[in-house]
């Protein structure tokens, strides 16, 4: 387990409770958007800690600097990848979309900065706090009622081609064995730590949905297989092996739906979940009124 763990000494004298803020679905696309991010203004002024939720920006390089420019006002962040990140390698990908490729970007570009930590199927524990994280991705189980999991990933096989211009039959493979693989370490990870007596609690970050109860409706024109890329089913495994109910708080973000609500999940306790996306410049009326985008603080 050693490997798939963070314990840094210096972030072990951050005050109790924690005071976080999370961010997410910033989907920058170009260098002057990251540029013209104020985190200074936008950030809550007690928050010592940021939890970003992946899709940071359509490329892994351009995220590593938005993590970079995040870590300038906290004193810990934590992040995950999103499906943002993978839209800028995608088509140069001759060999073969990897998944792996983004992954290593994101790890070169944030190899330096010594505050940020990559939670990619890990966990960092700060005091007797773990927050464990992952991309989560999707398995197409979930989100649309009578839409099997074969014909949803036909569907997204075909939106690959029309977007990308190239076959996305086994893009959708790698994101269904991605999921499977991302919930399988989570469970593992969270089994772990409830079997540690110095860990008191356990907070998930995912990008994606971690239970089909917070799916909102598919926007209005949007066919209906849309939501079967937003959820893991198997997310529910992770709940079962959280026997000492550990798990109080999941963050995540990537269906651009302001979410805050407590479920009770597999576990038979009851979890808060939270998302706090941007989302799209088209979208600000729809997911806030209009308001500006602020980080969310969590006080953990």
């Amino acid at each position: 387990m050693t490997q798939l763990i963070y314990k840094p000494s210096n972030l072990q004298q951050l005050g109790q409770p924690l005071k976080s803020d999370l961010w997410s679905d910033l989907h920058y696309e170009k260098p002057e958007d990251v540029a013209a991010l104020d985190v200074a203004k936008l950030k809550n002024p007690e928050s010592q800690l940021a939890m970003v939720a992946g899709d940071m920006a359509h490329d892994p390089a351009l995220a590593a600097q938005v993590i970079e420019k995040i870590t300038t006002q906290y004193d810990v962040v934590l992040f995950t990848d999103g499906n943002a990140e993978q839209k800028g390698l995608m088509p140069d990908l001759q060999a073969g979309f990897s998944l792996q490729a983004i992954e290593g970007v994101l790890n070169t570009g944030t190899a330096s900065i010594s505050n940020a930590y990559y939670l990619n199927k890990k966990a960092c524990i700060i005091g007797d706090t773990a927050i464990v994280g992952a991309n989560g991705h999707w398995d197409y189980e979930v989100g649309a009622k009578g839409v099997s999991r074969e014909a949803a990933m036909q569907w997204n096989a075909g939106v690959i081609k029309d977007r990308f211009g190239r076959d996305g039959s086994q893009v959708v493979q790698d994101y269904r064995a991605a999921a499977i693989e991302d919930a399988a370490a989570l469970k593992n990870i969270v089994a772990a730590l409830n079997a540690d007596p110095s860990i008191r609690q356990i907070v998930m970050m995912t990008h994606t949905v971690p239970d089909a109860r917070l799916l909102t409706a598919v926007p209005e024109g949007s066919p209906v297989e849309a939501n079967t890329i937003m959820a893991n089913s198997r997310m529910a495994d992770v709940f079962n092996a959280d026997s000492q109910g550990k798990i109080g708080l999941w963050v995540f973000g990537h269906q651009h739906a302001l979410v805050d609500e407590t479920l009770t999940v597999a576990s038979k306790r009851n979890v808060r979940f939270v998302a706090n996306p941007q989302g799209y410049a088209s979208e600000q009326c729809r997911i806030r009124g209009g308001e500006l985008y602020r980080p969310k603080q969590l006080i953990i």
